[in-house]
């Protein structure tokens, strides 16, 4: 793929970030299926601008068709014995609706498999993301910047908008509903800017601060302290960004004496979940259908995110799948580091802000960290 042809599927995918933010992050089921329609048509575009062999190149490995089999899995209606076997507590679901004569012969692990498929959507959007910003960096060549520009140009855009909204007293939210999803794809954005191979280093800071202004008038803690993250890893390493990100870890312990006793009781509610499943999980994607049976916290509405992405996977996979799809992370992670520090950072930015809301479950965040780390792997190869 020669220059031109590298710039246009960027740009390509530049459209696509665009219409996902100013669509409150694809968080709507009808605006995740159009964001997934049209990454989808990117990776078509990109894979007929390649030759067939450099096609194979995008391949990801099995690990990362691990959690869609297990999803798909989730879904399947099973009879009682093995439900019985697998997860105790559906069966009894099974016992008290055949009771009433509601019930079917066979149930699924899944307390909501439609909410299922809906997030297994979502995930297959990610994986392609990570596959599609890992090939666009390779065709890019010397331009490997390219693969990077969809989420820098979409999270610049975000904090113009962000400042604009301060500037005019509003409520510095972006397009996004809540203030911190827009704080975690500034703090996505800013190692990308940091990183950015500009003509004068000077440029580089200053595109920086344009995001990391944003973030500070958002007023989003979280977002700050995975701000702070991400630029460890870009500007040390592999190696000072893990211990960045350990860091997070700690401050999500020591905070929680100072968090909204909801969000604590949110947390500790989720803990008996994954009590209650911990070999199965309730469901990708049903962790509002399951929760309320072990919620204990007074809230105002209704439960839908365990405000903690690594709680949240959990429950929903089960502990050894959630185990695995944690490794598999961490292992993205690692790959992406060092020469990759850009995209490293913006991963581990990333993933530092799941310690404290979902942005796993936001669409448009959730592609653009994959994005960042398929991009800063390839560098890495």
């Amino acid at each position: 793929m020669n220059r031109s042809g590298a710039l246009a599927v960027s740009l390509w995918f530049c459209a696509v970030f665009f219409a996902g933010a100013f669509q409150y992050g694809a968080a709507r089921p009808r605006d995740a299926a159009a964001f997934a329609a049209a990454m989808g048509l990117g990776g078509v575009l990109l894979s007929l601008s390649r030759r067939a062999d450099r096609v194979r190149e995008m391949r990801i490995g099995w690990p990362a068709l691990l959690l869609p089999a297990a999803a798909i899995a989730q879904t399947i209606p099973l009879p009682l014995f093995a439900l019985a076997v697998l997860s105790p507590v559906r069966a009894a679901d099974w016992t008290a609706l055949a009771s009433t004569g509601a019930g079917d012969r066979f149930l699924a692990l899944s307390a909501s498999p439609a909410a299922t498929w809906l997030r297994l959507l979502q995930a297959a959007t990610c994986i392609a993301a990570f596959s599609l910003a890992r090939g666009l960096a390779r065709v890019a060549g010397s331009r490997r910047d390219l693969a990077a520009l969809p989420v820098l140009a979409c999270g610049m855009l975000e904090a113009v908008f962000g400042l604009l909204q301060w500037a005019s007293g509003s409520p510095v939210t972006g397009t996004f509903v809540n203030r911190n999803h827009f704080a975690c794809l500034l703090a996505m954005t800013l190692p990308l800017a940091a990183g950015w191979r500009a003509p004068r280093p000077w440029m580089a800071w200053i595109a920086a601060s344009i995001p990391a202004a944003a973030i500070v008038a958002s007023g989003s803690r979280a977002g700050l302290l995975a701000a702070a993250v991400g630029l460890a890893a870009v500007r040390s390493g592999r190696m000072v960004g893990i211990v960045a990100l350990g860091a997070a870890v700690a401050a999500a312990f020591l905070r929680s004496g100072s968090a909204p006793a909801e969000r604590l009781g949110i947390w500790r509610d989720t803990l008996a979940l994954i009590a209650d499943h911990p070999w199965t999980g309730c469901g990708l994607g049903a962790f509002e259908a399951a929760f309320p049976r072990y919620q204990t916290t007074s809230v105002t509405g209704t439960v839908d995110f365990a405000h903690n992405d690594y709680l949240q996977i959990v429950a929903e996979l089960g502990v050894p799948l959630g185990l695995a799809f944690a490794g598999v992370l961490l292992r993205w992670l690692w790959r992406a580091a060092p020469s990759g520090r850009a995209g490293f950072g913006s991963a581990a930015a990333f993933a530092a802000h799941g310690f404290f809301d979902f942005n796993l479950y936001i669409p448009l965040n959730a592609a653009a960290a994959f994005w960042a780390a398929g991009a800063a792997e390839e560098n890495d190869a």
